[in-house]
């Protein structure tokens, strides 16, 4: 009989000499990672095309079991409609912040890049007004 992964479940988990892994019975790919330290991670086990990953979820004590659960069925829902849940990660981390975007559009205004609908460059009266309203920028 499969055995659901609960919190009794994980606080019973005593650390061994190496790292081991208690899966949850109803639903498939997830588990916890517990360390020798005694540290327990929760993770979700996909595949992605031709390989398996495990995806970091959190640590047990900061999240619930529940919470984990659920987590973990968003990744292994996205893995299954063929998406990688790391690659969205590091893409997300890799975007441009909005403060980034408007001190890219303040540089490029600055340097008479930025035209008015009229095909003329912008002011710098309205450059002024525009840098009041950059985050992260004072008007400079």
């Amino acid at each position: 009989m499969a055995v659901p992964l609960t919190k009794r479940v994980l606080d019973a988990a005593k650390p061994r000499e190496k790292e081991f892994f208690a899966w949850c019975g109803s639903l498939p790919g997830f588990g916890a990672r517990i360390y020798p330290s005694g540290r327990k991670i929760f993770v979700a086990q996909v595949r992605i095309g031709r390989s398996q990953r495990r995806i970091k979820i959190g640590p047990f004590g900061a999240l619930t079991v529940e919470q984990a659960r659920e987590r973990a069925a968003a990744v292994i829902r996205a893995a299954a409609d063929g998406r990688d849940p790391q690659r969205d990660k590091r893409e997300l981390r890799a975007a441009l912040t909005v403060e980034e975007l408007c001190d890219q559009y303040m540089d490029a205004a600055r340097s008479g890049l930025v035209m008015t609908r009229f095909r003329k460059v912008r002011r710098s009266t309205t450059l002024n007004v525009d840098a009041g309203r950059s985050p992260g920028t004072s008007g400079h």
